[in-house]
């Protein structure tokens, strides 16, 4: 759902009858995502939110995509965004159409995951910096008794862990205050765009993902009993 976030805060735009040369030389993708007379897109509360900013979504993605099939080459590598927007059109198409099923579980579960996201920060962050910093005590203790020093290897591990507990910890929230069903559309969502795997690039192992899943529970145990988060 975060990715969902990020898209609905793209701001947008439509291709210039321009020649190639002169499109790619005056523009940039940002024209694609830029405010001009629409109203700014937000996170949808409604689900009649989400049904009026899809078609502006939509076409903002189609810009860029075909920005880069047009200046891919000459201004910024296509590899680099075309496969994520592609997906993340994908998706879009995907929640708009009102006859899916994922339309019909976002009609459901929008009001209570903008809730969620409302409190994230106030509520995991603290939690995901003593997570990790416990995680990090362990493992230095670990390389401590294995003569290892620490090197860019365990810094990239760091990372990967501060990123999957962020994004643990808002699926526990959810689970906690939106119901099992709603958490498992949000979980879908995250392994769709394999957030969790590109915040660790490389750096998910099976020992990383045991403990990842062993404090996303611990966290869904605080949030279930502790009423003043």
């Amino acid at each position: 759902m975060l990715v969902l976030t990020a898209v609905l805060l793209f701001a947008g735009g439509v291709l210039s009858d321009t020649t190639d040369d002169e499109y790619c030389n005056q523009m940039t993708p940002a024209h694609c995502f830029a405010d001009k007379d629409e109203n700014p897109v937000v996170f949808p509360d409604s689900i009649e939110a989400l049904n009026k900013m899809c078609p502006i979504i939509i076409r903002r993605l189609k810009c860029g995509i075909d920005y880069l099939d047009e200046c891919g080459t000459k201004r910024i590598p296509r590899n680099a965004f075309e496969s994520q927007l592609n997906d993340t059109l994908d998706f879009m198409v995907e929640a708009c159409n009102t006859k899916t099923k994922l339309h019909e579980d976002l009609t459901e579960s929008l009001p209570c995951i903008e809730n969620v996201m409302k409190s994230h920060n106030d509520v995991c962050m603290p939690m995901v910096i003593e997570a990790v910093e416990e995680i990090s005590k362990h493992i230095a203790v670990e390389l401590t008794e294995q003569g290892h020093l620490v090197d860019e290897s365990d810094t990239g591990k760091y990372y990967c862990f501060f990123e999957a507990l962020q994004l643990s910890c808002f699926l526990a929230k959810t689970s906690v205050s939106c119901g099992e069903d709603t958490k498992n559309l949000v979980e879908g969502i995250f392994e769709r765009f394999q957030l969790i795997n590109n915040a660790c690039k490389g750096n998910m192992d099976a020992d990383i993902k045991a403990a990842i899943a062993i404090v996303q529970l611990e966290m869904e145990q605080r949030l279930s009993t502790d009423n003043s988060i």
